[in-house]
């Protein structure tokens, strides 16, 4: 399969997610570079498109600090350090705001991030919350300077509503697509 393929399969994939939302609204859509300029770009443009829906300030707030961090993610986590590239989705319909990103990442990224999915999946809130403080007061930096938050703090964000998705595109190579959704009856809890 070439790599014009492999793009094509991704593209299908999000417009497949898109397609069975419903009539939804697009707030932000980016594919390409990421650097700190362009995060810098994409936040002022997400703010921005954020004032203009009616969505509450707190549920405002949720999707901003999960961009945030889905971002640099993607700058920390992408495989090549001197060019990095990802795509970003964000679009809200009726029920729920979705953030859809991807990258391309290693081989061991990949086995890295389905240990980080076996231990959220179907965890409860409170499960979630106490595995967070206990990384957070026992985590250690890691060589590109997490603690290994990330994944719970997206989870405790969205009521562990994450999806993720993972593409083969060679021996040493995945696509890693990521899906948070933010249902709207949740916006009452704390952020």
């Amino acid at each position: 399969m070439t790599l014009k393929e492999k793009y094509i399969l991704y593209s299908n994939y999000v417009i497949n997610i898109i397609k069975g939302l419903g009539e939804s609204e697009v707030i932000l859509m980016y594919e390409g570079e990421v650097n700190h300029e362009i995060i810098k770009t994409l936040i002022y443009t997400l703010e921005c498109n954020l004032k203009r829906t009616n969505l509450s300030r707190i549920l405002q707030k949720k999707v901003f600090c999960i961009i945030v961090e889905v971002i640099q993610n993607i700058e920390k986590h992408y495989y090549n350090l001197s060019f990095k590239k990802g795509a970003i989705l964000v679009i809200h319909n009726k029920e729920s705001i979705i953030v859809i990103t991807g990258n391309k990442i290693l081989k061991e990224q990949y086995l890295t991030i389905c240990e980080y999915e076996k231990k959220i999946k179907g965890k409860s809130k409170e499960e979630i919350r106490k595995m967070f403080l206990k990384q957070l007061e026992n985590g250690t930096l890691n060589n590109k300077g997490g603690a290994g938050l990330g994944f719970l703090y997206l989870a405790r964000k969205s009521n562990n509503n994450l999806t993720f998705y993972f593409e083969d595109l060679s021996d040493n190579f995945y696509n890693f697509i990521l899906k948070v959704e933010l249902k709207k009856f949740n916006v009452h809890e704390k952020v």
